[in-house]
């Protein structure tokens, strides 16, 4: 029998900060360095045997990813990465503080951007220093492929492709 468990990343210092992380390479709070200890320790205790990890690119994930593998003993496990797992990407709200973004654009604005399956974040520019056009690990990728901002939508459409190409074959 197969088994498939997913997991999200601890808790990063922007998440305990109440900032938009989506994209942005954040690492994990001391927080989110236990919750991925605990995660570990429990998937140990559980006996299950897992044969692949499958991450993101963001150092949070792999972070988390490095932490659980150390609990569960399995120094072993094949790890694949791919950009298609990465977190949503929330275009020019990166960084900023949710209040911030709130006062700025009004509460509903921004339940609708986090919420809506279908709204998108303002785009963040192409020249904006952060944007995953000038970034080194994802040089190997399209740039036409890559987002300004993302909706649910985009991210769900992209995590499938993801999951028809890396993890449902297996």
């Amino acid at each position: 029998m197969a088994i498939l468990a997913l997991m999200r990343h601890g808790q990063s210092l922007w998440t305990r900060d109440n900032r938009f992380s989506g994209w942005a390479d954040i690492s994990l709070s001391p927080r989110g360095r236990e919750e991925a200890r605990r995660a570990g320790r429990a998937l140990f205790a559980s006996n299950i045997t897992f044969d692949l990890c499958q991450t993101s690119l963001l150092s949070r994930a792999n972070e988390t990813l490095g932490l659980i593998v150390s609990e569960m003993q399995r120094p072993d496990l094949e790890i694949e990465s791919s950009w298609l797992l990465n977190e949503r990407h929330y275009g020019s709200l990166q960084g900023q503080s949710r209040r911030d973004v709130s006062l700025r654009y009004g509460n509903a604005r921004v339940v609708s951007w986090r919420r809506d399956y279908r709204a998108k974040p303002p785009l963040q520019e192409a020249d904006d220093p952060h944007h995953p056009f000038l970034d080194p690990k994802y040089q190997h990728i399209d740039k036409s492929e890559l987002p300004s901002s993302e909706s649910l939508e985009d991210a769900a459409e992209r995590a499938l492709r993801w999951w028809e190409k890396g993890i449902s074959p297996r």
